[in-house]
């Protein structure tokens, strides 16, 4: 998605709009469109969060503040809204906090209809903040044109494609069209960025993509190299069929099955050749088993091509596994190498040996696995010897040699009863255990004694510290804070505190502003005004700036409508008895040097506006009220 920034936005969540809108071209998030970030659709109207013009639909995005986050959200759009249970207040006696958002949303629809084609809807996404975890949206108003949710790339991609449904995509004139319409101002956009962005797709406008396609040219180039692949085939299956001839030669040992694997692989010379070879290498089992599978891998290929080449390939294969039953080491028999172990010099422990009394004899079959090894055979289990080979009598003069010595561990057994006399030591400390343990009960009684008046001691120091602490914190409280006059009206201070973190206490446009220029420091306090007998809430802001450069760039920062502000002290530490709103507060400000000053005023129990008589009597009062 193209986004055009075209001025401030109103609302503290501005910066989630933003940053949402901007996520909807990260890959498979792509839906196109170009948002008109902070565009004003009605002259006369301030500008709105954005207007979004996607390929299907054409959506206006509005921001809703609420007085603190939020974890779980119910917003009807005809009731009143609660959050985490708790009811959210709304400024000028309004149902819910987007009854102005709607009625403003309704004016630009109808202000734009005439405007956007026909074909394409026209929705309304009420973006809410600071945070909202869960926003719950009765079934009715979910299914119409308007979507209440927290600005995130999942919950925006999701409104987008449900609230911009039309059949068709609009085209690229049409969409230019709508984008002066709506913002004249904005730079013009090429056709194809706005291709790009989707406009246009599927009317028609790139034919020559079609025609490109049915190019003959294409089709017989596709047919040259269809008509070398057979003769190239039938060489490959011949050189296949005679490697898989000399595999099965040298895998099996037998000349006759070379004779059979040349005259199938089309009698060549390789067939003639490999076998030879084989031959003459005495039947190497590793290299046998190599090129069998490359002899396997050869005749598949070349089954379609040759069906002469593909017989000689499966003939060898088959005749491969029959192989391992004879397969010996060269020049190395089972009976010699039997004979060769069985002539080493013996280890006193081993089978065969002389035994020593008293000791277990080693395990036996060391002979049997010694020759299986050399022989390269796998070791059979004891037993399974074939009847007269050599492994059955060595293994048999084994096992007759280590039937005399289990006889000494039996004698071992019968010696180790001795020891069981240790046994009786056991019972003697059991008696130690018995009744005259429990004489401690009148220790515990003597415990229990104390227990009343160790409670009663510490329920004294508890009573006495509590009354300390409510006396002391009284008299803390007691020389408060004195209200001041200025200009006639009486300011009770609620809050004060300083701070060196001062974009930490902004939001919008001025939290950027302190992000990137920094300050010296943020004083903030609260009053509570009497004015014409009605009680009124004033936030009062002094941030002091290295020179006077900067504090001028931030009071021209703070002064633009939509800009943001510096947030109440009283509201973010709850001094306040009853929350005000400083939505449509009356606002002034001053620059004295390096500081400037803002001050916020709002009515406690009625709507405020920015030009309320009464409310700028009391905010020009604050802008010379003496700071803490």
């Amino acid at each position: 998605m193209r986004l055009v920034r075209l001025g401030q936005q109103p609302s503290r969540v501005a910066d989630d709009i933003r940053a949402a809108l901007a996520s909807l071209g990260r890959g498979a998030t792509v839906v196109g469109g170009v948002a008109l970030v902070g565009a004003r659709p009605i002259p006369s109207v301030r500008s709105v969060d954005a207007i979004v013009v996607l390929p299907r639909g054409v959506l206006i995005v509005l921001g809703v503040d609420l007085p603190e986050p939020a974890m779980k959200l119910e917003a009807p759009l005809a009731g009143p809204w609660r959050a985490d249970g708790w009811a959210v207040a709304t400024p000028d006696r309004a149902v819910n906090p987007a009854a102005p958002k709607l009625e403003l949303a309704e004016a630009i629809a109808k202000h734009l209809r005439p405007k956007v084609p026909e074909a394409l809807p026209i929705g309304t996404i009420l973006a809410v903040g600071p945070y909202v975890d869960q926003v719950d949206q009765p079934p009715a108003d979910a299914a119409g044109a308007v979507r209440v949710l927290h600005p995130t790339g999942k919950h925006m991609l999701a409104a987008a494609i449900s609230l911009a449904a039309a059949p068709e995509p609009c085209s690229v004139a049409q969409a230019r069209a709508l984008v002066k319409a709506l913002a004249p101002e904005a730079p013009p956009i090429s056709d194809d960025a706005l291709r790009a962005e989707g406009f246009g797709a599927g009317l028609g406008e790139e034919p020559e993509r079609t025609t490109k396609l049915d190019s003959p040219e294409a089709t017989e180039k596709l047919d040259g190299p269809g008509k070398a692949g057979p003769r190239k085939a039938g060489g490959g299956a011949t050189a296949a069929a005679g490697t898989a001839g000399a595999v099965a030669v040298g895998t099996a040992g037998v000349s006759a099955t070379a004779a059979a694997a040349g005259k199938a692989g089309g009698g060549t010379g390789a067939a003639g050749k490999a076998g030879g070879s084989a031959a003459g290498a005495g039947g190497s089992a590793t290299a046998a088993a190599a090129k069998a599978g490359a002899a396997g891998q050869a005749g598949g290929a070349a089954e379609n091509a040759d069906s002469t080449a593909g017989a000689a390939a499966k003939a060898g294969a088959a005749e491969a596994p029959r192989a391992p039953e004879k397969s010996v080491a060269p020049g190395i028999s089972a009976p010699n190498v039997v004979a060769a172990i069985a002539a080493e010099p013996r280890n006193p422990s081993a089978p065969g040996g002389p035994t020593q009394p008293g000791k277990p004899p080693a395990p036996t079959g060391t002979t049997a696995t010694k020759a299986a090894h050399l022989a390269g055979t796998t070791p059979a289990e004891p037993g399974a010897a074939a009847p007269g080979g050599p492994g059955t009598f060595a293994s048999s003069a084994a096992t007759e040699k280590m039937a005399p010595p289990p006889r000494p561990p039996v004698k071992a057994r019968a010696e180790v009863p001795p020891p069981r006399p240790i046994e009786v030591t056991t019972p003697v400390p059991r008696i130690t255990a018995a009744v005259p343990v429990r004489a401690a009960v009148p220790e515990k009684s003597r415990t229990v004694r104390w227990l009343p008046f160790g409670a009663i001691g510490l329920l004294a120091v508890l009573l006495v510290t509590a009354i300390v602490f409510a006396t002391t914190s009284g008299a803390d409280d007691a020389p408060a804070q004195p209200a001041q006059v200025v200009n006639g009206i009486p300011l009770a201070q609620r809050a004060a505190a300083r701070d060196v973190q001062c974009a930490a206490h902004a939001v919008g446009d001025l939290q950027v502003s302190l992000q990137r220029s920094g300050c010296v420091d943020l004083r903030r306090a609260s009053f509570e005004a009497t004015v014409d007998g009605k009680p009124a809430a004033v936030s009062v802001a002094v941030v002091a700036f290295p020179d006077s450069a900067k504090a001028k760039a931030f009071k021209k920062a703070a002064d633009t409508p939509g800009g943001g502000s510096v947030t109440d002290l009283a509201t973010e530490t709850g001094k306040w008895s009853r929350t005000p709103h400083f939505d449509a507060a009356a606002y002034v400000s001053a620059a004295d040097g390096t500081a400037v000053r803002l001050v916020l005023a709002a009515w406690f129990d009625q709507p405020s506006t920015a030009d309320d008589p009464g409310l700028l009597r009391a905010a020009n009062a604050a802008l010379t009220a003496r700071m803490p």
